[in-house]
């Protein structure tokens, strides 16, 4: 059964699709969170926290809410200076659960995962498109 919305008094049929983008500056080798109040972390919301694994240039993304279909996950590296540094999306945990979704942000060079040092325009900024229903 398809999700039903009311939107200004029309119905509007088909599944719930939720929007999430953020950005996040890494620190280093450094497993501090990143919070919105601590500056390294900029979201409209829909984002719990991202936080630096043990493994270097890796990140877990844990969201706010849980989801029932991933449609898209992309990562972009915007950097200080041209680098070969890419985005890569790694394992996404507890689709269609109630528990929020958790996915891996990678940094590699080549197909090694690198950290990016801090600075005020070094990020990765993050888009993600959700489905809330099986319809």
């Amino acid at each position: 059964m398809a999700s039903r919305t009311q939107i200004d008094r029309a119905r509007v049929f088909g599944p719930q699709i939720k929007d999430i983008q953020f950005r996040f500056f890494p620190q280093g080798t450094s497993t501090t969170a990143f919070t919105v109040a601590n500056g390294n972390l900029v979201s409209d919301g829909g984002v719990a926290s991202v936080q630096r694994t043990s493994n270097a240039g890796e990140f877990t993304v844990t969201l706010e809410d849980s989801y029932r279909i991933p449609l898209s996950i992309q990562a972009q590296v915007q950097h200080t200076t041209a680098v070969d540094l890419k985005a890569q999306i790694g394992n996404i945990s507890n689709v269609a659960s109630a528990t929020p979704i958790t996915f891996i942000v990678r940094l590699l060079a080549v197909a090694t995962g690198t950290d990016m040092t801090a600075n005020a325009n070094s990020s990765v900024f993050v888009q993600c498109r959700f489905k809330d229903s099986d319809a």
